[in-house]
């Protein structure tokens, strides 16, 4: 187990290959966060990650294989995150658009209706 465990295995409990792979992600990812608030990412070698994650270099491979795969999975959660927190406000922005290709239009109803279909 590592110095720093950022999760703790409920041994009592059996997971899903599939909930076990999330959580080893979870853990690799997290790790490399950390990792990255003390030094630079070329300095950051896949031991320091697994170390820090609690994860063994079998485990890590399963999942990556390279430490920037990694970052592409954290943009990617980043940007689903982004787009639930925008998801109520998109029915308001395709709205404004309706109302102002209506009125760079002149105001003409028959377009409006065809709009807000």
């Amino acid at each position: 187990m590592s110095d720093y465990p950022l999760f703790t295995t409920d041994t009592t409990k059996h997971h899903s290959n599939k909930e076990t792979n999330r959580l080893t992600r979870e853990a690799i990812c997290t790790a490399l966060v950390l990792l990255l608030k003390e030094q630079p990412f070329g300095k950051i070698a896949i031991t320091d990650i697994v170390k820090r994650a609690g994860v063994s270099r079998t485990a890590y491979y399963s999942n990556y294989s390279s430490k920037q795969e990694i970052l592409i999975d954290l943009v990617n959660a980043l940007i689903l995150e982004i787009n639930q927190k925008l998801l109520p406000y998109t029915e308001y922005v395709l709205m404004l658009v309706h109302y102002i290709m209506f009125f760079q239009n002149g105001y003409n109803p028959t377009l409006l209706k065809q709009l807000m279909k």
